[in-house]
């Protein structure tokens, strides 16, 4: 499926800046939404500008844990007018994982893992992008 506009949630690693790299030049239109403090979020906020994307940065709410702010950051999304959802989950990460069973209940896509590649996969092909960071 093609999609003209997508919605990715950043956490900051090279997975994820590469997701946003191949999303981009598939000439889709993309929003990250990211939790990060103020220093990180203005390193997210540069990279995705770089690839020619939109930054939300969201700050993560006192005694917020990990499965409310995949709610909030989805239910932002769809409220922004995505509806689709993209996270770079690899397959190094077992299915049974809570997080992982949390985005596929979410219905959050992931496609390195429906693409069977690992981090190291994802790594190098970053890699092999240009990507680095730090």
């Amino acid at each position: 499926m093609h999609y003209k506009k997508a919605a990715i949630i950043y956490r900051g690693g090279l997975c994820s800046a590469y997701l946003l790299y191949a999303a981009s030049a598939c000439r889709i239109h993309v929003t990250t939404y990211m939790a990060a403090d103020l220093e990180s979020a203005e390193y997210a906020v540069a990279i995705a500008k770089a690839l020619g994307a939109e930054a939300q940065p969201l700050a993560r709410k006192p005694g917020e844990d990990e499965p409310a702010l995949l709610c909030r950051i989805r239910d932002t999304a769809l409220r922004d007018g995505y509806d689709v959802l993209f996270d770079a989950a690899c397959t190094d990460r077992p299915e049974d994982e809570p997080e992982i069973r949390l985005l596929n209940e979410l219905g959050i896509l992931l496609p390195f893992r429906a693409c069977g590649l690992d981090e190291n996969e994802v790594k190098r092909r970053a890699g092999n992008a240009g990507l680095r960071l730090g």
